[in-house]
């Protein structure tokens, strides 16, 4: 089967598309992807390198069209005129590769990006059209002016007529599934970003109580309440984060420490993540509900916990404190509180905390990519799971 994988990322540093393209490549598809790669980092039929950074100079031009675009697409508000800009968006980085996608017929194209979604709709070349939507786009960045003035109404204008033809869409979360299939009128199905299986040890907890964190530095996750929350923390627990992405703000989280408890360690490639996390005892994810998608976020990071066979804490996140209770993962604040995750955090002992860890032992044999995987693989196959 020919199938086309397209995203806005590098796949040598996306933990979803990577596990895809992998899977996708293990059960002898013929894969050709479309990336910020300048080659995958494994073997597939053919690569097209969508050419973001090439210079400081073009990189501007690129951001001045686009942002002209934006102002076009805000003055006119046609439906019409709006759909055809948003399709101009990508135009300059991606014409090329259209051009010679052509020559190509697939079966099936994967789309990991909304404004991907109008450049691959042509049946004959494309096939049938899948969509990870791997959030509620008109909310990605509800919390940014800009975002909310010129870019959500445009992004709902482009689902209403582009989701309807998509021959499959998934997403990560349920609620997530939920906002799409009531607000489009569209069947969605869950695919969460669940890690392969990892048949690894629970270590053992020692006196010193090890918290980690890993993931993206931004600015809207809120990372220094983790901090804070560690702060109100007995001596007994440390806290250790693997961090990747924007540097200032790295630097910013850093200087907002100064508990010598409190380390910044260089971040793993996920290939060796899972390893590295099992040496700590309990994951750490906290993120207040500024946004839709933090609201109902079911990061990578809470999967790779649980393969790590840690004990998990989290705030009131519904989507996770679903999971946690289910499978009795670990603990969930009642209150998305600071003071109120301390209070829990420090009432843990030891035998607890090896508790969850032997539930997070359970848990990784049935959310893992292995099982998540099975839903697309009888959609790719012609069947229903």
């Amino acid at each position: 089967m020919r199938i086309l994988v397209v995203t806005l990322s590098e796949i040598n540093r996306d933990p979803r598309v990577n596990r895809l393209v992998k899977w996708l490549t293990s059960k002898n598809h013929e894969i050709t992807t479309v990336s910020f790669d300048e080659k995958p980092g494994f073997k597939v039929f053919d690569h097209y390198y969508i050419n973001y950074n090439k210079s400081k100079i073009r990189l501007l031009g690129y951001k001045l069209y686009n942002f002209a675009i934006v102002l076009l697409r805000f003055f006119f508000q046609s439906t019409t005129i709006s759909n055809f800009l948003s399709r101009m968006r990508l135009f300059p980085l991606l014409n090329n590769i259209l051009r010679e996608c052509r020559d190509h017929k697939f079966d099936y194209t994967i789309v990991e990006d909304l404004y991907l979604l109008p450049h691959f709709q042509s049946a004959h070349t494309f096939g049938g059209l899948i969509f990870d939507a791997r959030e509620y786009y008109p909310s990605q960045n509800e919390d940014n002016v800009y975002f909310r003035m010129f870019e959500r109404d445009a992004r709902i204008t482009l689902l209403k007529e582009l989701l309807p033809k998509c021959f499959k869409i998934f997403t990560v979360s349920n609620a997530i599934e939920e906002l799409y299939s009531q607000r489009f009128n569209v069947e969605v199905s869950l695919f969460r970003s669940t890690p392969y299986y990892k048949d690894i040890s629970i270590s053992s907890v020692g006196d010193t109580i090890k918290l980690v964190h890993h993931g993206v530095a931004n600015s809207n996750r809120q990372l220094h309440k983790i901090i804070d929350i560690f702060l109100l923390l007995e001596s007994r627990f440390e806290l250790t984060f693997y961090l990747t992405g924007d540097q200032p703000e790295i630097k910013r989280l850093q200087n907002y420490s100064s508990c010598e408890r409190i380390f910044f360690k260089e971040p793993i490639p996920f290939d060796k993540l899972i390893p590295e996390l099992n040496k700590y005892d309990v994951g750490i994810f906290y993120v207040e509900p500024i946004t839709e998608n933090l609201k109902y976020c079911l990061p990578n990071k809470f999967f790779e916990f649980i393969q790590a066979r840690l004990a998990i804490v989290i705030g009131p996140s519904s989507e996770m404190v679903d999971l946690v209770k289910t499978y009795d993962l670990g603990i969930c604040a009642d209150e998305f509180s600071v003071q109120e995750v301390a209070n829990r955090i420090n009432a843990l002992n030891i035998q607890q905390i090896d508790y969850y860890k032997r539930k997070s032992d359970h848990a990784a044999r049935i959310l893992c990519y292995e099982n998540e995987v099975l839903e697309l693989e009888a959609h790719l196959n012609g069947s229903t799971a």
